[in-house]
């Protein structure tokens, strides 16, 4: 069985309800939100709460301008 580390982003972002990708946006981390993208990170994940926002939604409503473009 292969193990699986957390990033201290990864295991954050897990415990506020949101995905890593999210919290990332969120931060403005556009190296780290390319690395989950190529890790597989669900872009059309939605997050847990009400509102089921994307990533790129979180990165919009933050600001996050360079996210976005990414």
């Amino acid at each position: 069985m292969k193990m699986v580390r957390f990033t201290a982003l990864e295991r954050a972002a897990m415990r506020q309800r949101f995905t890593a990708l999210e919290r990332a946006a969120m931060e403005g981390r556009v190296a780290e939100v390319r690395r989950l993208v190529r890790r597989g990170a669900d872009v059309d994940g939605r997050n847990e709460d009400e509102d089921g926002h994307t990533a790129l939604h979180v990165a919009a409503d933050y600001g996050q301008v360079e996210v976005v473009k990414a």
